[in-house]
């Protein structure tokens, strides 16, 4: 049987959630960018390379929790499994 925890679920959810809107903004600034570029502002260009790199970083980061919590439920339901008389 798979015990689910109602708070690593909400956790997963609100990553999922802060990941999908990193991305955006992701390419939000990546278009900016370009954008400014094209207009002869190279120097907001590169300071918008520079969020968009911070905000790449940040997804990974987001990934690499994703990733935790997955682990981190997976070691709760054995451990549920393993002594299931216990709360």
């Amino acid at each position: 049987m798979h015990i689910t925890n109602p708070d690593l679920v909400a956790i997963k959810t609100a990553i999922r959630h802060l990941a999908s809107r990193v991305e955006a903004e992701v390419s939000e600034a990546e278009h900016w960018s370009s954008l400014a570029g094209n207009r002869g502002v190279g120097d907001v260009s590169a300071t918008l390379d520079s969020v968009a790199e911070t905000l790449r970083n940040a997804h990974a980061d987001l990934d690499a929790a994703a990733r935790l919590l997955f682990d981190a439920q997976e070691q709760q339901s054995s451990q549920a499994h393993d002594h299931p008389h216990q709360h």
